[in-house]
C-alpha cells in the first residue's frame, strides 16, 4: 500500500467523553457509519464527539482553554475531523427542577445506585455554571451544554448533525 497511511490501532473511546486531557498522538482512525457524506458534527461510540475541523476551531475560539482537539480519519480522510474533548465537568444540576430518575438495587447495577438514571428536561443551577462556555454535567455526562454565544456561532457556520435544546437556568 505505497503512499496510503495506515491506522490500526483501537481507542477505547470513554477516553475522550469523561472530561480528561488526552495524552497520546492522533491522528487514528474512528469508525463512523452513519449515513453516506460526513456530518460536521456526530457522536461516536460512548458520546464521544467528533466534528470537523472547522467546527472545532470555531468552539476552541468561542471557549478557550475548555476543550483538546485531536485529529482523527473519519471515511475517506477528505475532510479534517477531530474528537473535541470538552475539558470541564461541572455539578451544576439544578436537582429540584429536572424529572431525574435514580438508579435504585433493582436496577442490578449496584456501583450505580442513587446516580442518575434518566434526566428529563435539564435546568441549571446558574450560579455552578457561571461563567462556563461548554461543558458536562457531572453524573449526566451524555449532553454537551454550551454558552448561548457558542450556539449562535455554531448556528451562523452551518453546522450539520448538530441539534440544540434549550436548558433552564
Amino acid at each position: 500500500m505505497t503512499g496510503q497511511r495506515r491506522y490500526e490501532w483501537e481507542i477505547d473511546p470513554r477516553l475522550f467523553t469523561g472530561c480528561s486531557v488526552y495524552r497520546e498522538r492522533g491522528p487514528f482512525l474512528v469508525p463512523v457509519t452513519q449515513g453516506k457524506k460526513p456530518m460536521d458534527f456526530t457522536l461516536g461510540a460512548f458520546d464521544m464527539p467528533v466534528v470537523a475541523a472547522k467546527v472545532a476551531e470555531v468552539i476552541e475560539n468561542c471557549a478557550p482553554g475548555s476543550v483538546q482537539r485531536i485529529p482523527v480519519v473519519i471515511g475517506s480522510g477528505i475532510i479534517r475531523h477531530e474528537v473535541l474533548i470538552v475539558l470541564q465537568k461541572l455539578k451544576g444540576m439544578d436537582e429540584k427542577r429536572p424529572l431525574i430518575s435514580y438508579c435504585t438495587a433493582e436496577d442490578g447495577q449496584p456501583e450505580k445506585v442513587g446516580a442518575y438514571c434518566g434526566v428529563a428536561g435539564i435546568a441549571l443551577d446558574i450560579q455552578a455554571v457561571k461563567g462556563v462556555q461548554i461543558f458536562r454535567l457531572e453524573g449526566w455526562e451524555v449532553p454537551i451544554i454550551v454558552a448561548e454565544h457558542v450556539k449562535d456561532a455554531l448556528t451562523k457556520l452551518c453546522v450539520t448533525g448538530i441539534e440544540f435544546e434549550a436548558v433552564r437556568a
